[in-house]
């Protein structure tokens, strides 16, 4: 049960953006770019949550 739990993280751990440009005559001069944008994703969901609940709490008082 561990082990598939960790497998299942590992699939979300890949990048949600990636970018991959080849080089057929210079390979060493291949470009990938990887950008994981989870964490922003999830500060930017905690602050609109808690942003809206203090808002909601001014206007109740």
């Amino acid at each position: 049960m561990t082990l598939k739990a960790g497998q299942e993280q590992a699939e979300y751990a890949e990048p949600m953006i990636r970018y991959h440009q080849q080089n057929a005559l210079h390979p060493e001069k291949d470009t990938e770019i990887s950008v994981n944008l989870t964490p922003l994703l999830f500060f930017l969901v905690g602050y609109v949550t808690v942003r809206a609940l203090l808002g909601s709490q001014r206007h109740a008082r």
